[in-house]
This record gives C-alpha cells, structure tokens and sequence, in this order.
C-alpha cells in the first residue's frame, strides 16, 4: 500500500462512517478499485477506526462525560442497545469474515437495504405517501429551475417567523413544501428549542428508542448496511426526536467500534503482525490523519443533516451503487 492509497482508503472511512451510505460497504468498493487485498491490512482497518472513534470522542466530549452521571439512564440504555449488535456478532462474525468481508459480490443486496432504509424514515418523519413523496420531489427539481423557488425559501422563513405553531402548519402547507414542513415538526418536537442546563442528559430517549435502535444496529453487522441509517431508522420509527436520535445513534457506536477493535486485535494478534510491517509508517499515519479530520467534520455534517430529516440523496445515491455492484460484481460471479 503506498502513501496515496492510505490517504484514500483514510478519506473514504471517515467520511462513511457517520454519513448513512456504509463505511465497510465502501471500503470493499475502494479496495476493489485500487487493486489491494484484505488480508495484509486488516491492522490498518483497525487504525481507521480508531482514528474515527476519536473523532466521536472529540466531538462528543461532554456528552460522554454526561454519561457516566448518575443515575446513569443513558449509561443503561446504551448497554441494552448494544446487546443486540453484540449477540449477532458473536454468531455471524464467521460468516460475515469469510463470505461477506472479502468479496463485493453480494454488496447490491446490502446497499439495497440501506436505500430502503433510508427512503422509508424521510418518507416516515416527513408524514408522506409514497405519492406525496414522489410529487412533492418532483416539485422540488421543477424549482431548481423556476421562479417558484423563491416562493419556497420564503415559506420555510415564514414558518420560522409564524407566531404560533397553527400558523406554522398552515404556512407549510399553503406551499407543499418540504423543508417547511420539517421547520413545523421540530417546532412541534421542540428540537429547534435550546435546551436548559438543568434538564436531564437526553430526556426524549426512552427504552423502546433504545430496543429499536439497538435492533437495527444489529442488522448493520453485514458490510453494504449503514449502522447510523439502519439506528437513525430504528429511532424514527419508534417515534423519536430527530436530534436525540442521531446523539443516540454516536453515542451508542462508541462501545461497539471499541468492543469490535478489541476483538478483532485479540483475533488478528498472531498472523498480521508480519504483514503489517510491509505497509510504510507514513502510510498508517495518512491514513489515521485523513479518517480522523474528515470523520470529525462528516459527524457534524451529519448531526445538521438529521434536523432536516433529507435522506433522499443519499437514498438515491445507494440505489445507483446497488445497480453498479449488481452489474459489476454479482453478475460475473453468477455467470
């Protein structure tokens, strides 16, 4: 591996852990592309997620301190969330290492649960038909290029200014507009609200967030299926706030990152060591800077990203690399 394929392979892991699109997914992909192995890295993976689970650290500080206050609510909800990922990696970590992690054959399906995914919490948190949905998209691209755009930006101003939230909804709607609609329901929700220093860490999760999230992390054991879309997914379903729900879904992939780095040094200990020396120092240090500094800014992206609820794009986008690693990937090996 030489110093340029380090500094990809850095880029791709930081920017794909925290957005939903499946870091483990893309990173296969961009092996694939590059022309590396696995085997021979697989020290090198551990650095980037480390690298990434700095970065929750960093941006996420105080929250993590919060945690371990008493009574420690949030300490517990995040253990019982984890159960689940721990429970289906124990079982499915032999499959997934020996079929799954080192081919991108079977990529497509994954990536199509992830487009699913995400389709269904915008349509979900947005109150929207798979019609309404569709229109309401194709009102938007028609706006891009129209004068009607500026009608728009002024709804969702209007909807920030309403005096009340009757006034909100009756603006938004007046419209059809999307974003205005959202700007309603976090006003509904409270999430546009600073929060009081005396309210307690993360009051809008509840255990049933937890069970739900937590079960869906599990599902994000296979490469090619977001953790944060698939945890995202489960919070909203289960009618949880937007913002708690991402704070949720970081917070909760600190023990499971942590725990799975642990598990995969114990198991890697004896063989990769002398693989490993082949990779140059600089390799490893571009790597780690490069997954560090872009998971530490894809996190904020992210944590912006979730108050709007607009998972389409990525939506779409996984859609697309599904049908790509069908016609890439899949067909060869089935032929």
């Amino acid at each position: 591996m030489n110093w340029w394929q380090a500094t990809i392979l850095g880029i791709v892991q930081g920017l794909t852990e925290f957005i939903p699109v499946s870091s483990s997914g893309h990173l296969i992909l961009s092996r694939e592309f590059l022309g590396l192995g696995y085997g021979d890295f697989l020290w090198f993976d551990l650095l980037l997620h480390i690298a990434t689970l700095l970065a929750i650290g960093l941006v996420f500080y105080k929250d993590i301190i919060k945690i371990f206050k008493l009574p420690f609510r949030i300490a517990g909800l995040i253990i019982i969330a984890c159960i689940p990922a721990v429970i289906a990696g124990f079982f499915l970590s032999p499959l997934i290492r020996n079929v799954f992690y080192y081919s991108a054959t079977y990529l497509w399906a994954f990536f199509l649960v992830t487009a699913i995914l995400l389709l269904v919490s915008e349509m979900y948190e947005k109150r929207q038909s798979p019609k309404m949905f569709i229109l309401d998209n194709f009102n938007a691209a028609k706006r891009l290029f129209s004068k009607r755009r500026r009608e728009a930006d002024r709804a969702v101003v209007s909807t920030n200014n309403s005096a009340n939230d009757r006034g909100c909804w009756q603006a938004a709607k007046a419209v059809k507009h999307s974003e205005a609609l959202v700007e309603c329901s976090n006003r509904a929700d409270g999430t546009h609200k600073d929060k009081k220093q005396d309210e307690p860490f993360l009051p809008d999760i509840k255990l049933k967030h937890a069970l739900a999230m937590g079960l869906m992390q599990a599902v994000a054991v296979f490469p090619g299926i977001s953790r944060s879309g698939s945890t995202i997914f489960g919070g909203v379903m289960s009618r949880g706030k937007r913002k708690s729900v991402a704070k949720f879904s970081f917070l909760m992939s600190i023990p499971i990152v942590l725990g799975a780095v642990l598990f995969d040094i114990v198991d890697i200990m004896g063989d990769s060591v002398p693989a490993a020396a082949a990779i140059p120092w600089y390799s490893y240090a571009l790597g780690f800077l490069f997954s560090f500094v872009v998971g530490f800014f894809a996190i904020k992206f992210m944590i912006r990203l979730i108050s709007k609820a607009d998972f389409k794009w990525f939506a779409l986008y996984m859609f697309g690399l599904s049908i790509l690693t069908f016609v890439m990937f899949f067909l060869p090996a089935v032929r």
